[in-house]
């Protein structure tokens, strides 16, 4: 394969990632921000709802792995979802910040919102997962594969760094003043990159080996039921470390995006640093550069508490931030 051929493979499967992260970190920054402050439905109902599809959205991943796994197409088995569920994904992220009136109906628009944003979730899971399991299937060079994971890490940040960025002042312009207007002309921008960046990975990405025939022998692999598939999981005693390490750590992260901008305007009294304090984090493309090199003189896991480490010790100068803005220091 040539440089190009290699280069365009990695930009590929880094647009995943990018476009599910786009519209993610619109989401997790600035979705209960929009519902609460411009389209003035209550905290409480948002967060209730917010709650309740991320616990239902908690399995289905499940399901999706599934069908990744007893799907055979021409085109492979986690290809296709990039245009089946990718399309729908960057319609749905139109929707969620184009709440119409109802007439003034309350009921109308919390079903409508209710709807939208379950409808986004799930949709979203079905996009992501494959990205995921397509990896191994894109090919059994274990080196290329880290440098697949580091370029989508890469653009994943720079994508998710630009949107927490330029929201805001993208908002001011194409809005002239009405927040609701420029929300919902920004996410329909949003969702047009969504759809592009899915479906030009579609058609940039192949899967050579793994997907329809791992042991080139002709026949489709066995599959695992779920209920396999779980109990396996559950004696991999490496796998349930990391399991819970992530979901800690995503935790960490939807509690730190949804917070952040109303931490900004309310605590730290200064909403007009929104666009730097939300894409500064561009600083960790350092980090997702270096990962190749890292994990070819360094442990994995070695590399994984260092970084957790130092994400820690990040956090805690927020409360000193705050406290030097109080005293002037």
């Amino acid at each position: 394969m040539s440089i190009f051929q290699t280069w365009k493979r990695r930009i590929a499967y880094g647009s995943t990632d990018m476009a599910g992260n786009i519209i993610w970190q619109m989401v997790s920054t600035y979705l209960l921000f929009y519902y609460t402050t411009v389209a003035g439905i209550s905290a409480a109902f948002a967060g209730t709802l917010f709650f309740v599809v991320r616990f239902i959205d908690a399995f289905d991943a499940l399901i999706y792995g599934y069908l990744i796994d007893h799907t055979h197409t021409k085109y492979g088995q986690s290809r296709p979802y990039f245009v089946w569920f990718g399309i729908p994904l960057g319609l749905l992220a139109m929707s969620l910040f184009m709440i119409p009136s109802f007439g003034g109906s309350t009921t109308m628009r919390l079903v409508y919102i209710s709807i939208t944003y379950t409808f986004f979730s799930l949709i979203y899971s079905g996009a992501n997962t494959p990205i995921t399991s397509i990896l191994p299937s894109l090919t059994d060079d274990s080196v290329e594969r880290t440098k697949l994971a580091s370029a989508r890490m890469v653009m994943t940040t720079i994508g998710t760094s630009a949107v927490a960025a330029i929201t805001l002042p993208m908002v001011k312009m194409l809005g002239n003043g009405n927040q609701s207007k420029g929300f919902t002309l920004w996410a329909v921008i949003l969702g047009l990159v969504i759809m592009g960046l899915f479906v030009f990975a579609f058609f940039n990405l192949k899967e050579t080996n793994g997907a329809e025939n791992p042991n080139n022998t002709g026949e489709k692999p066995e599959s695992l039921s779920i209920w396999q598939s779980l109990k396996g999981a559950a004696r991999n005693k490496p796998w349930l470390l990391l399991a819970c390490s992530f979901i800690l750590l995503q935790t960490f992260w939807m509690l730190r995006g949804n917070s952040a901008i109303f931490f900004i305007k309310y605590v730290y009294g200064k909403p007009e640093l929104a666009p730097i304090f939300l894409g500064i984090g561009f600083v960790s493309v350092i980090g997702n550069l270096s990962v190749p090199f890292l994990s070819q003189h360094f442990k994995n896991r070695n590399v994984l508490q260092f970084s957790l480490i130092l994400g820690v010790v990040g956090q805690l100068f927020l409360p000193v931030a705050e406290k030097c803005k109080v005293s002037a220091c």
